[in-house]
């Protein structure tokens, strides 16, 4: 009679998400999202495509390409979500107010992404028309909205 034989079986470990991965993967969600039709189906790729994003930045804080992307997310997640809940929007315009100037502190003048500052622009420009404020008085308010959402932004 023969022992039976053992096979050993190599098990590969999952490999561990990367910050370029996660980012590939919010992007890809993100595309999926905007060429949705309806606002609710359009709201929740939108927020996995922001889990993906804040997921990048848990992994690397310092890349700066997920802010801009994490913030113009949030911005769409506001646009699609207006017409149901106004508060909603808000908050989500907040969190991305946020995101974008956190993008901006973490990076040099020179590697702030493109997005990232299309977002800054966007987003003082909407802090100027909606509270009627100077250039320099909406980047204050900013500063304020960063210091009092960045926190819940990163982690909703």
């Amino acid at each position: 009679m023969s022992e039976p034989k053992i096979v050993e079986e190599q098990v590969t470990a999952k490999e561990a998400p990367t910050a370029e991965s996660a980012l590939t993967s919010g992007r890809t969600r993100f595309d999926v999202a905007m060429k949705k039709d309806s606002d609710s189906a359009r709201c929740l790729d939108l927020l996995e495509a922001a889990h993906q994003f804040q997921r990048a930045i848990q992994i690397a804080p310092d890349a700066p390409e997920a802010y801009g992307w994490l913030a113009q997310t949030y911005r769409m997640m506001a646009a699609a979500s207006r017409a149901a809940d106004s508060d909603r929007a808000d908050l989500f315009t907040r969190f991305a107010c946020a995101i974008a100037w956190e993008g901006t502190i973490r990076s040099t003048p020179t590697s702030v992404t493109i997005r990232t500052k299309q977002e800054v622009r966007t987003l003082v420009a909407w802090l100027r028309a909606t509270r009627h404020l100077s250039p320099a008085d909406a980047e204050a308010e900013m500063k304020v909205i960063h210091g009092l959402s960045l926190e819940q932004a990163l982690s909703y």
